[in-house]
């Protein structure tokens, strides 16, 4: 089945799904989508089932030559995806002709979208995903962050009998990037932090640090 060629992998594009679950305890994080909500979306704006693989596009999206027409859908950040140089629509089903290339700009808002394909691509799970675990250098596609020349299969190409879709998803159930919030639960060691400690927590500002990854955030 034809799929795409990457031309530019982009500043960090990687293959993702919901997650490798059940491995914890060996060591091996979830990994998965940062956003999940935005690859669920994109997957059911298709028909897909919310677990099928998607691209994750950080900032600098990759830009891609389509090989063959495919149906797909883009959501998440907005990174100003273009086709042929022209905008397209996010959060709807589109159509890519053969030989045509999806690139992005300048980021509009949010860090990180998620392209999502009809029927999903054609990959290999590992440990029951698709999920790139760059550190472990496992799942996706070799393990690792797309780069120019890397080619991906779908499993299915859209039949297409019209090119004009009339549902959208409603970003209503999608957080506002432009005023973001981090839900905060108490945890088992919540009451081993003096006063001060918690009033910080909620009051000051903080920095991400270098040390973040899919596991966590250092602050």
């Amino acid at each position: 089945m034809m799929g795409i060629k990457v031309l530019k992998g982009g500043m960090l594009t990687t293959i993702q799904d919901l997650g490798r679950t059940g491995y914890r305890k060996d060591g091996i994080i979830v990994s998965g989508a940062m956003d999940r909500l935005a690859l669920e979306i994109g997957n059911l704006l298709l028909g897909n089932e919310i677990y099928e693989a998607g691209l994750e596009c950080t900032l600098l999206g990759p830009k891609l030559l389509f090989k063959t027409t495919q149906l797909m859908a883009i959501t998440g950040g907005d990174l100003n995806p273009t086709v042929n140089g022209e905008p397209v629509n996010m959060w709807r089903p589109i159509i890519i002709p053969e030989g045509a290339i999806l690139s992005f700009s300048t980021p509009v808002k949010g860090c990180r979208s998620y392209l999502t394909f009809f029927g999903g691509l054609d990959l290999p799970k590992v440990l029951d995903s698709y999920a790139t675990y760059l550190k472990a250098g496992i799942g996706g596609y070799k393990g690792r962050a797309l780069k120019a020349d890397d080619e991906l299969s779908f499993k299915k190409s859209y039949q297409q009998t019209g090119n004009s879709f009339k549902w959208a998803a409603d970003l209503r159930v999608y957080p506002d990037l432009n005023n973001p919030e981090i839900r905060v639960m108490e945890g088992p060691e919540f009451e081993s932090f003096n006063k001060q400690s918690i009033s910080d927590l909620f009051n000051k500002q903080y920095m991400i640090s270098k040390a973040a990854d899919r596991m966590g955030y250092r602050l």
